[in-house]
């Protein structure tokens, strides 16, 4: 292949949209109580099922860590790759105050089948230990520990918090289902935790209810009751991530009109310096999609992203520099975003060695240089 024509290749690289909601993924969850309300019917039915299975499994695992002298082992954490708004550390890493929190040693609480907590519950819970006892701080607890990719413990935390009625820990047991982040996946249950929530006033759980009918995970794909979802929550609690959301599922409609909508909506997440938003304006300014094709304020939008450690940005900003479109061409910096972005593309390193043909060994360098600056300052995740 020529190098003219390798160059044309270079030139219309083009990165793959990749909007997504984040979740967390882990092993298995060794099983808990579970907190239910005392609305008749099959969804009450199904809960208390849930509820029997956690607790027989929970007694099991507890005869046998007795029988072998030792804990059950913790769940490891594992790639996050469709995110919720809580991006968690590399496996192995702390949370960012050090501290691990300490699981309580209790078990949970009995909880009568009418919804009420056990009389003196949240005070026996710590009573004479230091741990956490009451609904906020078992859910705190349990943030803590999903933050350090503690995923089984995680979801135990949850289900004491639930136990002593926290409705936002019935959307954060929920999410970890939907993904089997240390608990077996369960979409089923995903929903009816989900739906839970929503009855008692948890604004989260509209968003969770909206990923859920917008990717089809566990109900019918349905759009309209996806963006309903992602409305409700935006107007209880307006933020980035639903913002973003809310733009993708105009932007999937298709249509000038339904694109012009999706730009609102993208601007105002960007605004809020949301990556994802930042990175789909992005690409309809450069497509020019609804609105007027603006390649400069494109590469703006791309460059933010990148800097966040978005690699999808960093491989289409390099692409930027190649096409010299809404910037001047650069070899080198275009090398340099390729080598950023291959940490967490393959393709960005094939495209990369391709380019590496039509640079001299001092560009190459230069180029290979700076990417692994950009990569320890900024990082690179999808």
């Amino acid at each position: 292949m020529g190098a003219r024509a390798l160059w044309g290749i270079l030139i219309v690289v083009a990165a793959v949209s990749a909007v997504a909601v984040q979740w967390h993924y882990a092993e298995e969850f060794e099983g808990a109580d579970l907190f239910i309300s005392d609305d008749a019917g099959t969804e009450q039915e199904d809960l208390l099922e849930i509820r029997k299975n956690e607790e027989e499994r929970l007694q099991e695992l507890s005869a046998a860590g007795e029988a072998a002298g030792e804990s059950a082992p913790e769940a490891q954490p594992a790639d996050d790759k469709h995110g919720t708004g809580k991006v968690n550390p590399p496996a192995g890493e702390e949370a960012s105050d050090g501290e691990k929190p300490r699981e309580p040693t209790a078990e949970p609480d009995a909880t009568p089948v009418d919804g009420s907590a056990a009389p003196g519950a949240a005070e026996t819970a710590s009573q004479g230990t230091g741990e956490p006892g009451t609904a906020e701080e078992f859910f705190a607890a349990a943030e803590k520990l999903e933050d350090q990719g503690l995923y089984s413990e995680a979801a135990l935390n949850y289900m004491r918090a639930i136990n002593l009625g926290h409705a936002e820990a019935l959307n954060s047991l929920g999410i970890l289902y939907l993904q089997g982040a240390g608990v077996e996946e369960n979409y089923e249950r995903a929903l009816m935790l989900f739906q839970e929530a929503k009855k008692r006033g948890c604004a989260s759980a509209d968003r969770s209810l909206g990923f859920m009918y917008r990717t089809g995970r566990g109900v019918p794909m349905d759009l309209d009751r996806a963006l309903e979802h992602y409305l409700a929550a935006e107007k209880a609690v307006s933020d980035a991530m639903t913002e973003n959301e809310i733009g993708t599922i105009y932007q999937a409609r298709g249509g000038d009109e339904n694109y012009r909508l999706a730009v609102e909506w993208y601007e105002k997440a960007a605004v809020k310096d949301n990556e994802q938003a930042l990175y789909n304006l992005a690409l309809i300014l450069k497509e020019g999609k609804g609105v007027p094709r603006d390649p400069e304020r494109s590469v703006k939008l791309l460059r933010r992203a990148a800097v966040k450690g978005l690699a999808y940005a960093q491989h289409d900003l390099g692409a930027a520099y190649g096409a010299g479109d809404g910037i001047e061409k650069d070899l080198v910096q275009m090398y340099a975003w390729f080598t950023a972005a291959g940490h967490a593309i393959e393709a960005s390193l094939e495209y990369r060695g391709m380019l590496g043909s039509l640079m001299t060994e001092e560009q190459r360098a230069e180029g290979e240089a700076i990417g692994q600056e950009y990569y320890s300052r900024f990082g690179s995740h999808e």
